[in-house]
């Protein structure tokens, strides 16, 4: 899964809107917009921002599992 596409799928998760995301993170919601549409890539800054408000690990946000965890 696209990192654009889970930023989206966590943000509906929670109910929030782009609007109150960027809020949230100081940012425009444009920002928001683009980082969902896969024109822009979040910084650095921004994704441990996101991890730390959807209370999940970057890997979840990227969609990976991280290492050393095996599917059965």
């Amino acid at each position: 899964m696209e990192y654009n596409v889970r930023i989206r799928a966590l943000r509906e998760e929670r109910g929030m809107s782009q609007r109150e995301l960027a809020k949230r993170l100081n940012l425009s919601p444009g920002g928001v917009a683009k980082w969902e549409l896969g024109l822009s890539v979040p910084t650095v800054e921004n994704l441990l921002a996101l991890a730390d408000l959807f209370g999940c690990s970057l890997d979840a946000i990227f969609g990976r599992e991280p290492p050393g965890r095996t599917s059965a």
